[in-house]
């Protein structure tokens, strides 16, 4: 029974964005944020993802496992501003860069392939 209550507890994890501060209001942004995708169909990865506003306080925090060819989305996590994005793949590469997030942005892109990993501004570049 434990291990049911923890997958529920996860999945619903999962479609809700934590916040650090519970009075901070839902992001304005409805659309989705962050596309995280595995282009490599062979293998699957592990991610750490960590994002941190301009005023170094961290809304994102999450580690995933993508199957072979797997996408996964965020949606709510990033009103107008500029981010950090920090990744980590497989606990041995990392990469830190940072993105503007405006009106006219779709998001951010994060690739994963050929045991790299990538952060792009804009969803579907």
């Amino acid at each position: 029974m434990g291990r049911l209550a923890d997958v529920s507890t996860m999945a619903e994890r999962h479609q809700q964005p934590r916040r650090t501060d519970p009075t901070e209001p839902p992001s304005t942004r409805s659309t989705e944020d962050v596309l995280i995708r595995n282009h490599d169909f062979q293998w699957g990865y592990d991610l750490e993802v960590t994002v941190t506003r301009a005023d170094w306080e961290t809304v994102h925090d999450e580690r995933y496992y993508l199957q072979p060819g797997e996408t996964k989305s965020e949606f709510g996590l990033l009103d107008p501003g500029n981010y950090e994005f920090h990744v980590v793949l497989d606990n041995r590469r990392e990469l830190t860069t940072r993105v503007d997030v405006d009106d006219a942005t779709d998001g951010v892109l994060v690739e994963l392939g050929n045991g790299a990993v990538s952060v792009h501004d804009g969803l579907y570049e």
